[in-house]
């Protein structure tokens, strides 16, 4: 019974050596600074003398020297255990510093990442805010003269004066047209106050043959002009029948006061 139990005992201990190499190798693998590497080693060294001390205390238990056994394990292996424990100790102030250091690093670049979109947030409001006012300037200032424009024309005033355009971009391109129109407007206006005072010697010239204000205005001309014509002539001609009315009578009164 008790060799039954010495051998379970003995298989846990060995159970657990591999697990404390086992996490031993994964340290390895970390990126530890030299300090941390050597004081490692000296764990891993430490820990290989006093598993091989261990089996011959062991051996001597199960050959009955227990008193050489009990002696070495009070002597040398309390010795190796109190190192081991005190660079175990030591390793864990170790990694306790480095976690802290990096919980402070990790902490200034939260800070500063969080600075850096504070300050690009800001810089996007103010370019946001920029852009607005140049579009502002750019589109909506010269669409709302455009529209104040159209509500003078819409009332008839035609006494207006655009902004002086130099764009290249619709808008530009939007005032040069309404611009055009505003001309052609102003001619017409001008041409129906010639005919209002009789003058029917103004021109008419239609921007298109889809021009249906510029085709009928030119052709109401053509017919005032026709019409006085037609006028002018049959006054002629009533001039020239009175004058020739006028010579008979004059003949027969002759003639009756002979």
């Amino acid at each position: 019974k008790n060799r039954t139990e010495q051998l379970e005992i003995e298989g846990i201990i060995n159970e657990r050596g591999e697990a404390i190499n086992d996490i031993i190798e994964k340290l390895y693998k970390l990126d530890m600074d030299s300090q941390s590497q050597k004081r490692l080693k000296e764990l891993k060294d430490e820990l290989g003398s006093y598993r091989q001390a261990r089996k011959e205390e062991i051996l001597l238990i199960q050959n009955g020297k227990l008193e050489e056994a009990q002696k070495l394990a009070s002597t040398l292996q309390k010795d190796r255990f109190e190192k081991i424990r005190l660079i175990a100790t030591e390793m864990d102030d170790i990694a306790i510093k480095d976690s802290d250091n990096q919980l402070v690093i990790d902490q200034q670049q939260a800070n500063s990442a969080t600075l850096l979109f504070l300050v690009l947030g800001i810089a996007a409001l103010f370019f946001s805010i920029a852009m607005i006012m140049l579009l502002n300037k750019t589109i909506a200032q010269p669409l709302t003269e455009i529209t104040k424009i159209a509500v003078l024309i819409g009332d008839g005033d035609l006494n207006i004066e655009l902004p002086v355009n130099e764009r290249k971009d619709e808008v530009g391109i939007l005032l040069q047209n309404f611009g055009r129109m505003v001309n052609v407007l102003k001619g017409m206006a001008a041409t129906a106050q010639k005919i209002a005072s009789g003058d029917l010697t103004g021109s008419i010239v239609p921007q298109s043959e889809k021009d249906l204000l510029g085709n009928a205005f030119l052709q109401m001309l053509n017919n005032l002009r026709r019409i006085l014509k037609d006028i002018t002539d049959s006054v002629n001609l009533l001039a020239s029948s009175s004058c020739e009315i006028l010579a008979a009578t004059t003949q027969v009164a002759s003639g009756s006061a002979e």
